[in-house]
């Protein structure tokens, strides 16, 4: 159990995208510098948030388990989903480390919250948590509210892949506000991001965390550029860069912009 604290901390546990880095068989520049240098790799993009001794959960993706040996974390209260791309949640079969006997969460049932498809996929993935309540499922819409621990934790709906709906997530604590948001092509199926309409419970946070995974945009992620520009638009504190793709090489000269690192912390 964490020591209690007032405000909340968050820890980006992972700051890559699906491939990671250094990606498997690349000999990129990138590559190869986070092959010599263990603090230049990036795991599945993930955030934690400590809030009264409770550790709530963004995404869980396969590295999950390296994730939380490396941050000391034995207890997982909640997780809240993306979406259903499998570097969001397939790490919830690790979830069951925590509940063996003797361990820190035997006998108890992690809550996972997510988009109604996002749902379906766990449903049909990891039944066996469910039938053997390590896990429950909670199916949240648009812009729904869950307080969890004197945190509001609301979902808003973003354009991302065509097959599957995404969130993002702002986690409000009184006035501090934070949003996680690292799968996003648009905030509209037929504008940019920097186009279309921003709402307003999305403006003035203390931090963005926001996909920057790559150079240039794809067909289903904006470029960094985009991303340091959209953080700037809604007016963030501070613009954390993260869901880095081994092709990402942020030029960032700007107090504003953080280039997100597995372990990077903030306390609120």
């Amino acid at each position: 159990m964490v020591k209690e604290r007032k405000g909340m901390k968050l820890i980006l546990l992972g700051s890559g995208d699906a491939n990671r880095v250094p990606s498997l068989g690349c000999r990129c520049e990138n590559c190869e510098k986070a092959r010599r240098d263990d603090k230049l790799r990036r795991s599945c993009s993930s955030l934690l948030i400590i809030k009264n001794g409770k550790e709530i959960l963004f995404d869980i993706g396969p590295d999950i388990r390296e994730q939380l040996i490396r941050e000391e974390i034995n207890n997982i209260d909640a997780v809240f989903l993306t979406h259903q791309d499998s570097d969001h949640f397939f790490g919830i079969e690790y979830l069951r480390c925590l509940k063996y006997p003797l361990k820190p969460q035997a006998g108890k049932t992690t809550p996972i919250f997510a988009p109604s498809d996002a749902i379906d996929r766990v449903q049909e993935v990891f039944f066996y948590m469910i039938e053997n309540r390590e896990i429950s499922v909670k199916r949240i819409k648009p812009g729904e509210r869950t307080n969890i621990q004197g945190l509001s934790i609301i979902s808003f709906p973003v354009s991302h892949r065509s097959y599957c709906s995404t969130f993002g997530y702002i986690i409000q604590e009184g006035n501090k506000k934070a949003v996680y948001l690292p799968d996003v092509k648009s905030l509209s199926k037929s504008k940019s991001i920097l186009e279309c309409k921003i709402p307003e419970i999305i403006r003035n946070p203390d931090l963005i965390f926001i996909d920057a995974n790559g150079d240039e945009p794809s067909d289903s992620h904006i470029s960094w550029k985009e991303a340091v520009r959209f953080g700037k638009k809604i007016k963030a504190d501070k613009i954390i860069l993260i869901h880095l793709s081994h092709a990402a090489n942020p030029k960032v000269n700007d107090d504003q912009v953080i280039i997100g690192f597995d372990g990077y912390s903030k306390e609120l």
